[in-house]
């Protein structure tokens, strides 16, 4: 199968953000709270402390302050511990039985990378043009004045769409090293409410597409019924499922079935033109973790996974 190998996304960009920059200090405005851009916040049922799941949208005013919380996690994850934490204890389930902590650093590091240079195309191409939301989970609700980003979120990843696509877009998932130092209730099973949360924010999406690493592939294969996801697998005839072919010039994307979901012309630069987004996440999929691989499932089936743990208010 032929794929575009090379990517090419440019660096530079302008933001209105005092006297900041990935290699200094995280500018004191990253603590604001409350964000005028939070659309969904919702309290979870099933786990002995609080966690809220909320949905932000990424715009102009805020893409600096995601930036820097993200660097922050860069510099937290260097220290030993925070990688010990996040490797044997954060999600207990999931099987790390043989990863290293010089793994967990490099799953860390990749997707703190992914969703900063994500943020970064869109910062550069499309902002306010493009549908890019933060979904996070934290230990308190950030519509209060109690809350802090850097000390109560628990976890991130960025989701994206646009009109025109049937599906969106999940990478960057990763728990936030600096929680995971501070000593604040840590809580096992929230990356599959994530994935909900912006099921439910993209409503009239019909299928989630990702890259997940393979401890995230397995959570979702264990969380969704048999017949609602799709992934990139070795069948017993030796051939290989794949969500992306190759034919007559052009690439289509397909579910399990072959149904075609969404096509572009290969050789013209046609993805990277009008997706350069989807093109990035694209042609990460032909160098990823190969035991994660490219996943589908189904978006409805997930949102209602993630409404089924709303509590009542």
């Amino acid at each position: 199968m032929k794929f575009i190998r090379e990517i090419t996304v440019g660096l530079c960009f302008v933001l209105v953000w005092p006297t900041y920059s990935m290699e200094t200090a995280v500018p004191p405005t990253i603590e604001e709270r409350p964000s005028v851009h939070l659309l969904q916040v919702f309290r979870m049922k099933g786990f002995d402390t609080p966690l809220w799941v909320s949905a932000e949208k990424v715009t102009s005013e805020n893409i600096a302050g995601w930036l820097a919380f993200q660097g922050q996690q860069r510099e937290s994850s260097n220290e030993v511990k925070a990688i010990e934490i996040f490797g044997r204890n954060a999600i207990p389930n999931a099987r790390f039985n043989d990863v290293t902590i010089g793994d967990m650093y490099r799953h860390i590091d990749d997707t703190i990378t992914h969703f900063s240079k994500l943020l970064r195309i869109y910062n550069e191409q499309g902002l306010d043009r493009w549908d890019f939301y933060v979904i996070f989970a934290s230990s308190k609700d950030p519509r209060t004045s109690e809350f802090l980003r850097m000390r109560d979120i628990e976890m991130t990843v960025l989701s994206m769409s646009e009109k025109g696509l049937p599906f969106f877009v999940q990478m960057g998932i990763c728990r936030s090293a600096e929680y995971m130092n501070n000593g604040s209730p840590k809580h096992s099973g929230i990356a599959r409410l994530l994935h909900g949360c912006a099921a439910r924010n993209f409503s009239e999406k019909i299928f989630l597409y990702t890259l997940p690493k393979q401890a995230m592939r397995l959570i979702l294969e264990r969380v969704l019924p048999q017949g609602t996801f799709w992934v990139k697998h070795k069948k017993p005839t030796d051939e290989f499922y794949h969500p992306l072919r190759y034919e007559e010039g052009r690439y289509t994307m397909v579910d399990r079935h072959n149904t075609n979901l969404f096509s572009w012309s290969a050789g013209t630069n046609d993805l990277k033109n009008r997706y350069p987004w989807l093109y990035y996440v694209v042609s990460l999929g032909v160098i990823e973790d190969p035991a994660g691989g490219h996943f589908m499932a189904d978006a409805r089936v997930l949102a209602k996974l993630f409404e089924d743990n709303i509590a009542d208010e």
